[in-house]
């Protein structure tokens, strides 16, 4: 069984693939055959197991028409999927198959199968694509800014004789009430409250600017969405408060003692430590990062829209990649949602634009590969199994479930991704990376 012709269309903003397959006489009989001796071995009175003759088996059948259907339907299931995807098609949703004329003895049987598949789409320029990047050693600037940083995570805190400002703390007793009754967990409490740190709302910490050690303060603020969780209203919140300190962020001198806690012996030693450190984590980062602009620069070429079919197959992959962590974790959807204070329209409006972003990076992949004449070959995929631990082991698994295609279509985006890294444009540029250094 093979494909021997493919049509593509775009309809209603969905790429449709409609396939014609044709498995020829030799293996039609082949199958017909194998499917009537089957049948033969069941249980039919007057007759032996496996000398049933052809015209009983198909009387007992419900008849030609019957027989035959199931005998098409049965051949389409066994041997379609590897017929898809030898042509290397990959849908996006379960293909529709389509039976003008059931199988016949000694004919080929001919059908099709239709679905929605990935978009090609014209980039604007196939050429190297040019990127910035952050220099491959560790800066003064970075080195500095991590140090601060490190003062940042040391940092203690003290009382000051002064008005609470942005940034400061304040040590308030409080009780907060809604509705003429106390709230749980937010009566008769000591509080330590950062302005402008999120720990309370925007409205809450507004009302503490100003105020200073001994001051009482009363009044009332709306609770917005977000904050219906921590406050548990929606109303109004009534707050009673006594300044009891307010308290400023001291950070320690990068001296010898800042040193010493950190590990180091003394000031440079410490320097060249976060040096060492911040190049370690460039060695780690910097080829993700080359590796992820180049794949979004290349993306910035598609000026056409990305069909809402492929984007919603997008968003379906991003949310079961989720659910699937949250499930590792042994972590419950709505536990999740309530914990983060999450709104449901904000949470779908994130992963409709991550699906938007990774679609459009998909599609750029591989319409640089059509675009660009580039070509796979069969030493191309094999050096992709010989980097496994076991390429015959693996390869066969690919091959025994059909999904030899997705494999062909990521060697596909392998080449193309590791073209535009050796060809890329690159612009160094002053910035800093995300390390884990502390």
């Amino acid at each position: 069984m093979r494909v021997v012709s493919q049509e593509q269309t775009v309809k209603d903003g969905k790429n449709q693939t409609v396939l014609t397959i044709v498995a020829e006489v030799p293996e039609v009989d082949e199958f017909i055959d194998s499917f009537f001796k089957k049948e033969a071995e069941r249980e039919i009175d007057g007759f032996r197991k496996g000398h049933v003759p052809r015209e009983v088996l198909i009387k007992k059948g419900g008849g030609r028409e019957a027989a035959y259907s199931k005998i098409s339907e049965d051949i389409i299931n066994e041997r379609a999927f590897a017929a898809i995807d030898d042509a290397d098609v990959i849908f996006t949703t379960e293909p529709a198959f389509n039976v003008s004329q059931i199988i016949e003895d000694h004919q080929p049987f001919i059908f099709t199968a239709s679905g929605q598949t990935m978009p090609i789409l014209k980039l604007s320029s196939t050429d190297p694509v040019t990127i910035n990047m952050p220099p491959e050693e560790a800066t003064e600037q970075e080195i500095s800014d991590h140090i601060q940083n490190l003062r940042e995570y040391y940092y203690t805190m003290r009382p000051a004789d002064k008005e609470a400002e942005q940034g400061d703390y304040v040590l308030i007793h409080m009780t907060c009430s809604t509705q003429g009754h106390d709230i749980n967990g937010l009566t008769n409490v000591d509080r330590l409250v950062g302005i402008g740190q999120g720990s309370m709302p925007e409205a809450f910490d507004r009302q503490l600017l100003g105020t200073k050690a001994g001051q009482s303060v009363s009044f009332d603020f709306t609770v917005t969405p977000e904050d219906h969780v921590e406050f548990n209203t929606d109303g109004t919140v009534h707050v009673d408060a006594d300044v009891k300190e307010v308290q400023v962020k001291h950070l320690p001198e990068v001296d010898e003692a800042f040193a010493q806690k950190l590990g180091s012996s003394d000031v440079e030693e410490l320097h060249k430590a976060v040096r060492a450190l911040i190049n370690q984590a460039k060695r780690e980062q910097l080829p993700q990062i080359m590796e992820d602009r180049c794949i979004e620069a290349l993306a910035q070429r598609i000026e056409e829209p990305i069909p809402a079919d492929y984007v919603d197959f997008m968003r379906n992959n991003v949310l079961a990649d989720f659910f699937n962590k949250l499930q590792e974790k042994d972590v419950n959807i709505q536990d999740w949602i309530i914990h983060n204070n999450i709104q449901s329209e904000q949470f779908k409006k994130d992963a409709t634009e991550q699906a938007e972003a990774l679609a459009r990076r998909n599609v750029a992949l591989e319409s640089l590969f059509s675009q660009a004449g580039m070509t796979l070959d069969e030493a191309d995929i094999q050096r992709e199994f010989d980097a496994t631990d076991d390429p015959e082991g693996t390869r066969k698994q690919w091959e025994d479930s059909h999904q030899m295609a997705l494999f062909r279509q990521a060697c596909r985006r392998n080449k193309v991704i590791n073209w535009l890294v050796k060809t890329a444009e690159v612009n160094v540029v002053e910035e800093q990376i995300q390390s884990e250094v502390q």
